[in-house]
């Protein structure tokens, strides 16, 4: 019998990367076949999903039916928030750094960037490399000021926040001159290693990412995103 928590990672996958949209119901047999497990697992794995926000009840009684929870502005304003709040406070481990550590950060964190740039400037944009080439560069400054346990509270948030850079993939456009200053920005104070600055260019960059992202109506990014899967 597969792990429940080997099915729940791949259903949480399937659902971020839109391979179940929002709004599908989730039928236990089905996915037990298509997955190739027992029905066990899966129904673990969906309670699990519903209790952290990416399914929800849609009907109970004899036999309860869960469903892809829905995307929603509200819903994408909060997520932002709270991860923007999350980095914000893991970074301000930056003051314990040695002026020698921060440096190496910073070159580290040019290079991410870097790789993001190149990403931007891409004919075609590859939309998983692109948002993976943001998230490493976020990866990477967390990992290097966060405490053990703001690791693990911003893991858990990640994966929702990828789900909607996903849906509004192709609401950011194709200036990314603002997010780039921002990141620079994050650079210039990860050198300095004042925690307050570093807060707050980080809480900054996820704030006006929500902005650049709302740009565009819900009903376009949905299709969008349907159309990418």
């Amino acid at each position: 019998m597969a792990p429940m928590s080997d099915v729940y990672e791949r259903l949480r996958t399937l659902i971020a990367t839109g391979r179940v949209p929002p709004g599908m119901r989730m039928i236990e047999v089905e996915l037990a076949r298509q997955l190739a497990v027992s029905r066990t697992p899966v129904r673990e794995a969906m309670r699990r999903l519903a209790q952290e926000g990416w399914a929800h009840v849609v009907s109970a009684g004899a036999k309860t039916q869960i469903a892809v929870a829905p995307v929603t502005r509200a819903d994408l304003v909060d997520l932002f928030g709270i991860i923007g709040a999350l980095e914000g406070a893991a970074v301000r481990g930056v003051a314990a750094l040695t002026a020698a550590e921060r440096r190496a950060l910073a070159a580290r964190l040019t290079r991410a960037n870097q790789a993001f740039v190149a990403e931007t400037r891409r004919r075609v944009r590859r939309f998983e490399r692109f948002f993976s080439a943001h998230d490493a560069f976020h990866q990477m400054l967390v990992a290097a000021t966060g405490s053990a346990r703001s690791q693990a509270l911003i893991a858990s948030v990640r994966p929702q926040v990828q789900r909607y850079e996903m849906i509004y993939a192709n609401a950011v456009g194709t200036d990314f001159s603002a997010s780039l200053r921002e990141h620079r920005a994050i650079i210039a104070a990860v050198r300095r290693g004042t925690a307050d600055e570093l807060e707050t260019a980080v809480r900054l960059n996820w704030s006006n990412s929500v902005k650049r992202l709302l740009k565009g109506s819900m009903a376009e990014a949905i299709g969008d995103y349907r159309m990418l899967r």
